[in-house]
């Protein structure tokens, strides 16, 4: 996309947040923005990240549908080093590389919602001939599509493969926010993998919004619940789970819609599934599939929303949420049991007498 004339920011809002493992091993980020200029609170931050929000002080780029601002941020991923540097010092909002971030998407102008603006940074061990180091750079537009459950995927138009140097890889990303009408800009300097591994454009830029789906602010501006990680080139392409009906978390519920109005709208069957290759930990939130019949289905968008509380409310109730954060947890790893998918199930079926919506409220039928 062509860059506009250089627009000015004004900064109105900062955070910065620290990345630590919770006793299950689970990374947690921390806002710790009281304590800029103070001591890290934390002896052992895996990561660190720096927001900052700006307004584009513009009004001929609003008037041609350019964004109102920019939510910029700054993400380092720590090595044991690095994070003794960062322990070891007052805490520092990265105000250089924010800025930066912010002018470059406000020159952007606006940006659709299924795409995303990449370029990473790739600092070779090799040598040019001057001498010099050599770095190389690739920088594509890769479409992002969300599901309705908030899981991202990525697509390249073409792939570009490289080699994981042993020095850390710069990613700078362009994304439009489809909750609020800012660009949201994302630097990141952190290891991917491991050195002399290849990889490719999406898997390195899906590994960052992994990385950033665990800060609840990314995941409200962004709409990104979850991502899935594109495989690397040299990975073995694991084969779709198929499992059989006994092993899946599914159950069909009958349901009838009304208007806002209470008067009839359509009535049919939903089978709700639960997720069980997808979740996100940092929310302790399920993701949920839902596949209506063809007597809901023309009117199922406009009810998304009060069926997906209704479902994901009812589950939690059922379960506690205790149980549904660590469900959550063994989805992300791969080792959900049969017991988990068993008591999923029976939360489920505390709904599959009937439910009633509209797209305000919810009622289950009761049982005669």
């Amino acid at each position: 996309m062509a860059a506009t004339a250089k627009m000015p920011t004004k900064i109105v809002r900062e955070a910065f947040f620290v990345q630590v493992p919770t006793p299950d091993s689970t990374p947690t980020f921390h806002n710790v923005t009281d304590h800029v200029g103070k001591p890290m609170p934390f002896s052992g931050p895996r990561a660190t990240c720096g927001m900052a929000v700006s307004e584009i002080n513009d009004p001929d780029s609003r008037a041609n549908g350019g964004p109102a601002g920019v939510v910029a941020f700054s993400l380092l991923h720590l090595t044991k080093r690095t994070a003794k540097n960062i322990v070891d010092k007052p805490i520092e909002i990265p105000r250089g590389p924010l800025a930066m971030l912010s002018r470059k998407a406000a020159m952007l102008g606006p940006l659709p919602t299924d795409a995303l603006l990449a370029e990473v940074v790739v600092t070779s061990n090799e040598k040019n001939e001057d001498g010099t180091t050599r770095q190389d750079t690739y920088a594509r537009p890769l479409s992002l599509h969300r599901d309705p459950t908030g899981l991202a995927s990525l697509e390249a138009y073409e792939t570009d493969v490289f080699e994981l140097p042993t020095r850390a890889v710069r990613i700078t990303l362009f994304l439009a926010s489809p909750a609020v009408p800012r660009t949201l800009a994302v630097g990141f300097i952190g290891h991917i993998g491991k050195p002399g591994n290849q990889c490719t454009l999406e898997h390195a830029v899906g590994r960052v919004l992994f990385s950033l789906t665990q800060l609840t602010e990314f995941r409200v501006l962004s709409g990104i619940e979850a991502v899935s990680v594109p495989a690397p080139p040299t990975a073995k392409i694991a084969k779709p789970v198929v499992r059989r009906p006994e092993d899946q978390a599914a159950v069909s519920i009958p349901v009838r819609l009304f208007g806002s109005d209470l008067n009839p709208v359509a009535e049919g069957d939903l089978v709700v599934e639960v997720d069980l290759e997808n979740a996100n930990p940092a929310s302790s939130r399920l993701l949920y599939r839902y596949h209506p019949s063809p007597e809901l289905e023309p009117h199922f968008e406009r009810y998304y929303s009060i069926i997906d509380m209704s479902v994901s409310g009812e589950v939690t109730r059922q379960l506690g949420a205790d149980d549904v954060a660590s469900i959550t947890y063994d989805i992300v790893l791969g080792s959900v049991e049969g017991k988990d998918v068993e008591r999923l199930r029976q939360a489920l079926e505390s709904l599959a007498t009937g439910v009633d919506f509209s797209p305000e409220q919810w009622r289950r039928r009761v049982s005669a």
